[in-house]
């Protein structure tokens, strides 16, 4: 992450010996030695796929990787997994930080999703439900800007990072953290809304930071990786969620999914009022992938495990 490398090439030139006799009046002249080329400037590489989590807020109680299917319909997965809604909708945001993008952007500029890269941070702070999202970005810095100024953003420096601010209704400031990321601020954050990524920026990593990378350094990329730290509110429970986790992980042609939560009171109760949630107003295929979930009680956590195949991934595309 932020590394720069050098690449050097000096070229040796071999100095005649001393004691050399010297060429005959006839000979051709030597050619004089080629010119040792300077060393090159330090060439800036693209963020790599873990430089997101150097902007983590510390601090935060909701961290997710994203980088599910864009076809994928959002609240029917939510809907399966039995998401909490404040994290349903920390991933409706990360879905909407680009598609509102899109949607406010000049019809002849580049679509965000040519220039995003794949995988989304996102966080909410502890005393907010705003979600922030760092992405990664293969546009120069001044390309970037060029678009989103076209775009009607107001450009303005705020704590040394160019920030711009839009003059419409889209929920995010987008500010340019170093070459190859971008953040996305809520406009409704008090001040200048960016210290929880100055934090993650000046602050020592946090333990979610640290599993983040562990999972990056053993397995990759992640399709999703979520932790939250309760009280949690879930509309399927009598009680509300301490923690939760979930991951998701490529599997065959569709997702391998896992849920983790520790309920604030009883494991059993909670297993039970999952297992017998009421799904009389959702669709059949909705309803069907979600009784297929079995929650159990394992150790000190609610377990909840199904493997998606790729027909079952088809079936939650959205409209």
């Amino acid at each position: 992450m932020r590394r720069f490398f050098l690449l050097a090439m000096i070229a040796a030139v071999a100095a005649c010996p001393r004691d050399e006799a010297p060429p005959p009046a006839h000979a051709p002249p030597v050619a004089p030695a080629p010119p040792v080329p300077a060393p090159t400037e330090p060439v800036a590489t693209a963020a790599g796929p873990t430089a997101q989590l150097e902007w983590l807020d510390p601090d935060a109680v909701a961290v997710a990787y994203v980088d599910l299917p864009s076809e994928l319909d959002l609240d029917a997965f939510s809907t399966v997994f039995a998401l909490p809604p404040q994290l349903a909708g920390l991933l409706r945001d990360v879905r909407l930080s680009e598609t509102g993008l899109a949607a406010v952007l000049p019809l002849d500029a580049p679509a965000p999703s040519t220039w995003l890269l794949p995988g989304a941070l996102a966080s909410q702070p502890r005393l907010s439900t705003q979600t922030y999202i760092v992405r990664r970005t293969q546009a120069s810095p001044e390309d970037l800007a060029r678009q989103l100024e076209a775009a009607d953003f107001l450009p303005q420096t705020t704590e040394g990072l160019a920030m711009f601010v839009p003059r419409g209704a889209y929920p995010w400031k987008l500010v340019l953290l170093e070459p190859g990321l971008v953040g996305f601020v809520p406009v409704r954050a008090l001040g200048s809304g960016l210290q929880p990524l100055t934090a993650g920026r000046d602050l020592p990593a946090s333990e979610i930071e640290t599993q983040l990378r562990n999972v990056f350094a053993s397995e990759g990329s992640p399709v999703l990786e979520l932790y939250a730290a309760g009280p949690l509110l879930h509309l399927d429970l009598g009680q509300e969620i301490a923690q939760w986790m979930m991951g998701a992980r490529r599997w065959q042609r569709g997702l391998d999914v896992q849920v983790q939560l520790v309920p604030v009171r009883d494991l059993e109760d909670a297993a039970q009022s999952l297992r017998e949630r009421d799904l009389s107003l959702e669709s059949d295929r909705v309803r069907t992938m979600a009784e297929r979930v079995a929650f159990s009680v394992e150790g000190p956590v609610v377990l909840g495990r199904l493997q998606l195949t790729a027909g079952d991934l088809a079936a939650l595309r959205g409209p």
